[in-house]
C-alpha cells in the first residue's frame, strides 16, 4: 500500500483507494438528532480533517482549472 503525506496527497490519490457508496440507514433513535456533544479531542479532530478536505477540495479545483 502506498504512503501518503497530508503535504503531498491529491484527491486522485485518494481516489485510487477509497470507494464510497450511498446507501439507506434505517429509521433509529441515534440517527434522529440535529446535533451532537463534541469533546474538545473530537472538536479538534473535526476540524483537522476539515482542513485537510477543504484543502483537497481546493487542489482539486485548481488542477481542473488547468
Amino acid at each position: 500500500m502506498p504512503k501518503f503525506t497530508f503535504a503531498a496527497i491529491s484527491l486522485d490519490d485518494l481516489k485510487s483507494f477509497i470507494h464510497l457508496h450511498e446507501g439507506f440507514i434505517g429509521n433509529y433513535e441515534w440517527n434522529q438528532t440535529d446535533s451532537i456533544v463534541l469533546t474538545e479531542h473530537e472538536q479538534q479532530r473535526v476540524t483537522e480533517v476539515s482542513t485537510v478536505v477543504e484543502t483537497l477540495h481546493a487542489t482539486s479545483l485548481q488542477t481542473n482549472s488547468l
